[in-house]
């Protein structure tokens, strides 16, 4: 049994902190579960709020009878399958969980699977998908006509990351970990692909996966694209969109510039957001649309990755449909290295 109007967010550390500022204004009925006594206790420093010690299972099986409806995953990335995989069994009906959601492609399938046994939904934290910048991009693309070509890069500051607090194998996921948030965004706003050829070179202490990754693609409505990264050098994230009446940039991608044809001249586009200027950028319309789903925008939902194999992968991608209202979400960027093939993936489809 549910109570379908509580709204549980699991997790103590900054992301928790970023929720439940949206959570507290928006009045919602909420709980808070922490693992730790210490942890708790930072947590009511910084923000005010109560929350329960002892972790999400002692929680769960205390509470059997009486799981809230909702719940926003907000833990460590090792941690987020287990986690959401319990809330599931546990009746919660509907889960937001904190990117990627999953680290490997049996968490996906086993997700998937639950999720239908137990009638449950669950959808991927992407929130850059809702920055004003993008909102507005969206709309000056319409105006243009549509999109003639794109590309992306998702160079990832390696000095600073090879400092945090991964295990080897987290570290060598973190295009999953990370920098699908660039993937998901270009795919989401353009399309997504039906081609694409991929090169990676070199690797890093801390990434023997590559350093250098570059390549190109074509779409399932035939618009070409290109992405590019170097963990190894200087860059930023960055997505690039180019109509036939301008060149879009969103670089940072809180922030849309704009260069006109026939012009050099870029400029930013003003707008007044109260929201992404308030809280984390893009997290209050994904709470919304989470919550509520009135922003019109869209939630990615967790997905089944059915067919590994590099020649089935046109095919898996051509599976997962698309929907302009709704919870879709495909991001995906192969990662080629002879002797071995690497498939690092971001497939989101609708579980329904």
């Amino acid at each position: 049994m549910s109570n379908n109007g509580k709204v549980l967010l699991v997790g103590t550390g900054e992301m928790a902190k970023e929720y439940v500022k949206i959570l507290c204004d928006l009045k919602c009925d909420y709980i808070i579960v922490g693992n730790s006594v210490e942890s708790v206790e930072n947590f009511r420093d910084a923000t005010g709020q109560d929350a329960i010690s002892g972790g999400v299972f002692k929680f769960i099986n205390d509470r059997k009878e009486d799981m809230p409806g909702k719940a926003i995953v907000a833990v460590n990335p090792d941690a987020l399958y287990d986690v959401t995989k319990s809330l599931v069994k546990a009746g919660v009906k509907k889960i937001l969980v904190e990117k990627p959601g999953v680290i490997s492609v049996q968490q996906a399938r086993d997700l998937v699977m639950i999720a239908k046994e137990f009638e449950a939904t669950i959808y991927v934290g992407y929130n850059r998908r809702y920055y004003n910048a993008v909102r507005e991009a969206r709309r000056i693309i319409d105006e243009d006509g549509g999109i003639e070509s794109f590309s992306f890069e998702f160079t990832e500051w390696s000095d600073q990351i090879k400092e945090l607090n991964y295990t080897e194998e987290l570290f060598n996921k973190w295009f999953l970990l990370n920098s699908s948030h660039v993937v998901d965004l270009a795919f989401w706003i353009c399309g997504k692909p039906k081609e694409i050829t991929s090169y990676v070179c070199g690797e890093l202490p801390w990434h023997a996966v590559g350093k250098k990754f570059v390549g190109a693609g074509i779409t399932i409505a035939n618009i070409p694209f290109s992405y590019q990264a170097n963990w190894d050098a200087p860059g930023r994230w960055k997505v690039e969109i180019l109509t036939q009446s301008h060149r879009l940039y969103l670089c940072p991608m809180e922030k849309l510039q704009v260069q006109d044809r026939n012009k050099v001249v870029t400029y930013e586009v003003e707008y007044t957001d109260e929201w992404d200027n308030k809280y984390k950028p893009g997290l209050y319309r994904e709470i919304l649309d989470f919550i509520n789903q009135k922003t019109g925008m869209t939630l990615g939902s967790i997905a089944e990755l059915k067919k590994i194999r590099m020649n089935e992968i046109s095919k898996a991608i051509e599976e997962t449909g698309v929907s302009l209202e709704g919870i879709t979400y495909c991001g995906f960027c192969l990662y080629k290295k002879l002797p071995e093939t690497y498939l690092l993936y971001a497939v989101q489809m609708r579980l329904s």
